[in-house]
């Protein structure tokens, strides 16, 4: 999310991006230490940038509007984010201040998104950001790797597949369902990777 903001506001200043399981919008972060309070992630020149409200949905798992997925062995309950992220990702207008405005972008951009990804529904934005693109003036190439199995974490080679798969946060006692299988995962980081060394081997000089 950081580079795809970056290059949006600051287009001479970047050569190439890469977005790994990105959103198409901004995004809150969660202030565990203020109660739970959503606080915006960026600013630009002292002013913060629109973001979506709540699409987090930490106040959705403690109101009971998310299904819990009881998992004594590790903690109180699961949750895939991405069920009750998606029909508010679809329901936001293209017009909406929060949405990363990406058409301003000068430099190439490299997407790769899992179909399963249980954080957020990174297939579906990458699609967005794909459509958005398509409006800019400045045409650069964009490559985007689809990769229907696999989850969240599409991590260098070395990750572990196996603990990528959940993600636990010790603030509010939860763990995150990140989504895809290890075979999947495992395969979409090996190609990932090297398609990303090549893109940066081949955009910046």
């Amino acid at each position: 999310m950081a580079a795809l903001v970056t290059a949006s506001y600051l287009p001479a200043d970047i050569g190439a991006v890469v977005a790994i399981v990105p959103p198409h919008i901004i995004l809150d972060v969660v202030d565990a230490g203020g109660g739970l309070t959503l606080q915006p992630v960026f600013t630009l020149r002292g002013a913060p940038l629109a973001y979506v409200d709540g699409v987090t949905s930490v106040a959705a798992i403690f109101s009971g509007q998310v299904t819990r997925h009881e998992s004594p062995k590790h903690a109180p309950f699961r949750f895939r984010h991405s069920d009750a992220q998606r029909p508010i990702w679809n329901s936001v207008a293209k017009t909406d201040p929060a949405h990363i405005p990406v058409e301003r972008m000068q430099a190439p951009l490299f997407i790769a998104a899992g179909g399963d990804d249980a954080a957020w529904p990174s297939m579906l934005a990458g699609e967005h950001l794909a459509a958005r693109l398509k409006g800019r003036a400045v045409t650069q190439p964009v490559t985007f790797l689809r990769f229907d199995s696999a989850g969240h974490d599409i991590w260098v080679p070395q990750a572990s597949t196996q603990l990528s798969r959940s993600l636990y946060d010790p603030s509010i006692d939860i763990w995150f369902e990140t989504g895809g299988t290890a075979a999947a995962n495992a395969n979409a980081q090996i190609k990932t990777f090297a398609k990303v060394v090549r893109f940066f081997k081949r955009h910046l000089k």
